[in-house]
């Protein structure tokens, strides 16, 4: 929420923005009026800008804060918060008004007495009816933004390509919808890359689950009764989750081998000291990403991983 250049509003040209010279940028308010604003939003290094569609009945003239809603995660296992509080208090800080449901930071080891500047109610739909802004970690459901404000936004992981009635209601509410996980990964957006963090920490949390799970030591160990060979571990894809695995799994004292399709990521597994398993075959496509493989190909890389993954503890 702090940037390195000002934001400013271009009244003469319907509401536009431009940037200029050098301090924070204010969050921008929500002025009443009949005509509604326009759906805009700018990515300027780490500016946030977002003009929304005042609720009906405001009075003309009327300037109101935008209002951030948050409510407790309610899909099984699901623990995170789509807020924590250092990123409310700079909301705050920035003009905006913050509400959430009771509880919602509990899971995610947040007692509400952590967040400062937000208030606090005792159901969702309290939330919902207030919310200019609805900030989610999982897809809220359909009836979820049906009892949004006509014009709010939602933004968090939506997966649009699979909750189908998640974008009618969108639609038909006349909402509109930012799913963090398309944001193109460009680097002036680095700052709003909502997947590499949460790669990093599956990768690194699956060595730890697979650990204790194991049956033996990772790590070789010496006694006064003989040694214990150190596991081996083989990780598929290297991705940044299958990079984190890797590292991690070589500070807990295994023997690590990895595979990806991608040849380009050799000398990555070969600097984290894991030894990178060869089938020659190179999928490497466009843009650093991988293309699909032919049924051969795909025959002989399963031959080779079958004796690696018979091979790995």
């Amino acid at each position: 929420m702090y940037a390195k250049n000002r934001v400013r509003r271009n009244r003469a040209a319907g509401g536009g923005l431009r940037r200029s010279g050098g301090a924070q940028v204010p969050l921008p308010r929500r002025r009443a009026a009949t005509v509604p604003m326009l759906h805009c939003i700018n990515i300027w290094d780490t500016i946030r800008v977002i003009q929304y569609t005042p609720h009906e009945g405001a009075e003309g003239g009327e300037e109101m804060p935008i209002t951030i809603g948050v409510v407790r995660e309610t899909a099984t296992g699901e623990r995170r918060v789509a807020l924590v509080p250092e990123v409310a208090t700079k909301f705050a800080a920035l003009g905006a008004k913050l509400v959430m449901e009771k509880g919602a930071g509990t899971a995610a080891a947040f007692p509400d007495s952590a967040y400062k500047n937000v208030e606090f109610v005792d159901s969702a739909a309290a939330v919902l009816a207030q919310a200019d802004i609805f900030l989610a970690v999982q897809p809220p459901a359909a009836a979820t933004v049906a009892a949004l404000k006509p014009g709010a936004v939602v933004a968090g992981y939506l997966a649009p390509h699979l909750q189908h009635d998640l974008v009618r209601a969108l639609r038909d509410g006349n909402k509109t919808g930012f799913a963090v996980e398309l944001i193109p990964r460009i680097s002036r957006a680095q700052s709003m890359d909502a997947l590499s963090s949460q790669a990093a920490v599956a990768g690194y949390k699956a060595v730890l689950i697979a650990a204790n799970a194991l049956d033996k030591f990772l790590p070789m160990l010496t006694t006064a009764a003989g040694t214990i060979r150190p596991a081996t571990v083989l990780v598929i894809g290297v991705g940044v989750a299958g990079l984190q695995a890797i590292a991690t799994a070589k500070r807990l004292g295994a023997v690590v081998e990895a595979y990806d399709v991608r040849s380009a990521t050799r000398e990555q597994v070969k600097s984290l000291g894991a030894k990178f398993v060869e089938t020659g075959i190179s999928a490497d496509g466009a843009g650093g990403y991988a293309r699909e493989l032919t049924a051969e190909e795909k025959a002989k890389q399963q031959e080779v991983l079958d004796s690696r993954i018979a091979a790995a503890d």
